[in-house]
Order: C-alpha cells, then sequence, then structure tokens
C-alpha cells in the first residue's frame, strides 16, 4: 500500500487525514514485466532519455553479446561500441525519439569480442515515473543469416556442377515434364 498521511482540520478540530491506495495491482504488473523483460529470448534494454545510458538489460542480452551487466549499466551503446557503423544506429535513435516507435530495422551489433551479431530491431519511447526511456527490443538473425548464406553457396555450386558437367542432366516433375536441362543436352542432341 502507498499511505499519506496529512494534518488538518474537520468540523472545526484538528484531525489526521490519512489516505491509503492499495498497489497491489501495480506491483503484479511491474513483476509480470520483469519475468517477460528479464527472460525473454529477444535481446532487451531499457536506456534513459535523453543521455541513452542503459539502466537494464535482460539475460539475453548480456548472454548474446557477452557482457557482464556491470559492464553495460550507465554506459551508452557507443561507449561499449556496440554498432559498427555509428551514424547508422543514431539515424534510427533519432527517428525512435522524433516518432515514438520503430519497427523491424536491420542492425548489425558488435559483441564485447568483437563478433557481429545481426538483428531486427523494434523499440517505443516509454515513460515510467515520469521519466522517458527508450525500450528496445533485438530479434538475433545471425545464426538464420548463416544458413541463408551456406544455402545460397551449396545453390552456386550445384548450379555451377549442373552447368558444367558433360553427362547429360535433368531435372523432371513426376509428370515426366522436364523442368530444367543442363547445357550438354543440346551439345549431345542438337
Amino acid at each position: 500500500v502507498e499511505t499519506r498521511v496529512t494534518f488538518g482540520r474537520w468540523d472545526g478540530q484538528d484531525c489526521v487525514f490519512g489516505v491509503i491506495k492499495d498497489l497491489s495491482a501495480e506491483q503484479e504488473a511491474k513483476q509480470r514485466f520483469e519475468r517477460l523483460f528479464r527472460n525473454n529470448p529477444a535481446l532487451m534494454a531499457l536506456s534513459s532519455l535523453p543521455d541513452r545510458r542503459f539502466v537494464d538489460v535482460n539475460d539475453a542480452f548480456l548472454k548474446t553479446l557477452g557482457y557482464t551487466r556491470a559492464e553495460v549499466l550507465g554506459q551508452t551503446a557507443g561507449e561499449l561500441g556496440l554498432f559498427p557503423d555509428a551514424g547508422e544506429q543514431k539515424a534510427v535513435s533519432d527517428r525512435l525519439a522524433a516518432e515514438g516507435r520503430i519497427a523491424d530495422f536491420e542492425l548489425t551489433v558488435r559483441a564485447k569480442d568483437g563478433t557481429p551479431r545481426h538483428g531486427l530491431f523494434s523499440g517505443e519511447v516509454v515513460t515510467s515515473q515520469d521519466r522517458q526511456y527508450f525500450l528496445t527490443v533485438m530479434i538475433d538473425l545471425t545464426d538464420r543469416k548463416r544458413a541463408e548464406e551456406a544455402i545460397q553457396r551449396k545453390t552456386e555450386e550445384l548450379d555451377r556442377y549442373f552447368s558444367s558437367s558433360l553427362d547429360l542432366l535433368c531435372i523432371a516433375n513426376t509428370n515426366g515434364q522436364f523442368l530444367r536441362l543442363n547445357p550438354e543436352w543440346e551439345n549431345v542432341l542438337g
């Protein structure tokens, strides 16, 4: 509960006024947010405005980027060197400040060991106890991007083999229709 007590007068007599407010709902909401923030698999950070210093980060942020909470709190992204392209990060940050929210921005961040991590950023300006903060969320796309690059390399390798083979190679559907023939078909059959 929150209690406020003041002295005053009531019907000509000195008295004490007491107002008690039940904060159970607010506390429950705060605890729910705290659990969602801490345990979210996306990287999350809360930065104060206007100085943009980290006031909180979640466990995924720390684990993915290799920092301890003590190394991050009170620092800015610039001081930590999180963004290889500081101009790109500033543009997104300025847009967030101007519009109050951003969604689906791809940015690269740098982990403590220098490893790049590719992320999809969203965020918004939130107000708590008359102070404004950036709440940012990054979905780590690094593993997906690596898988896409590996598939692209394998596809290109297969295409080179398919195109340069001296064997007659084809791809056909189950109805016997040719979907693709390599150039050797033309050489052999004219």
